[in-house]
């Protein structure tokens, strides 16, 4: 069977619906994404209370939980991904449904002074507006994947899939693992993402 192995930044998205003035008054555009900072802190404030929808986020963790829900049947077991976390709620829950929900085998290193990354999808009738908060998602370190764990996945895998935002998270993770793909033969693959 062959496996794959995912370099991301885990993130949970939290999508709620708002107004477009809510959004223009924060200097927010519809269809657009920023990187969260402390300019969007009266805005949490002002949408506290509001009923938010929280799933699992990230480009290449979605895109390796949606590749195992195809492949269950086929090749159960098959996915991993690699990323950071916070030593929190949010990324023991991100764990347990990566895990026990969507079957792929989760190998996070966990940050211990940073909250797990999140997205606010803020969505209107025009469209929506994310904000990005990659807190622990930002902090991976090649040590981590030197680890026996995450060496291990690495070296079962046939095929190694980095997403584009993870260049600018650990460049030197990435450099080490297209080597390892590179003279085992194996196949190393890149998504170039949008920017944040």
């Amino acid at each position: 069977m062959h496996k794959i192995v995912g370099f991301g930044s885990p993130i949970m998205d939290r999508t709620t619906n708002t107004t477009i003035e809510i959004l223009h008054k924060y200097g927010l555009k519809t269809n657009n994404q920023v990187l969260g900072d402390n300019k969007y802190n009266d805005l949490y404030k002002e949408l506290n209370g509001q009923t938010y929808d929280k799933q699992i986020g990230g480009a290449c963790q979605n895109s390796i939980r949606v590749l195992q829900w195809l492949l269950q049947n086929t090749y159960p077991n098959c996915t991993n991904f690699i990323g950071a976390i916070g030593n929190d709620d949010e990324g023991r829950d991100m764990q347990a449904m990566m895990t026990e929900t969507h079957g792929v085998h989760v190998d996070y290193m966990v940050n211990q002074s940073l909250a797990t990354g999140n997205c606010y999808a803020f969505v209107n009738p025009e469209g929506r507006s994310l904000i990005a908060n990659l807190n622990a998602a930002s902090t991976y370190q090649l040590h981590h994947l030197m680890s026996d764990s995450a060496s291990r996945i690495l070296e079962e895998a046939h095929i190694v899939y980095v997403e584009g935002f993870f260049l600018s998270v650990s460049a030197d993770t990435v450099l080490y693992a297209a080597k390892h793909t590179a003279q085992n033969n194996k196949l190393f693959c890149v998504s170039y993402c949008n920017t944040h």
